[in-house]
């Protein structure tokens, strides 16, 4: 236990140091896990950068257009896929 400035006891929480473990095991694993995925997939700049892009300018009105592309994102790869 610690004593504050004044002389007052704290408690130390044996749960919350519990959780504070495992969230940070949790983060690092998962951290881990998404770049070997990102790297094994080989996803480039160019590709998160258009998913990006359509998020912000959903977010400003245009619905899944990428100004990279020139059009919207959504029906581009809707035709296609079923159309190809």
């Amino acid at each position: 236990m610690n004593t504050t400035g004044d002389g007052k006891m704290i408690k130390r929480d044996p749960y919350l140091i519990a959780i504070i473990i495992i969230a940070i095991i949790f983060s690092y694993a998962f951290s881990v896990y998404s770049i070997t995925k990102y790297i094994s997939l080989n996803a480039t700049g160019y590709d998160l950068g258009i998913a990006s892009q359509v998020y912000a300018t959903t977010i400003h009105g245009k619905f899944f257009y990428s100004t990279l592309i020139g059009e919207r994102v959504f029906l581009q790869n809707t035709f296609r896929r079923s159309y190809s």
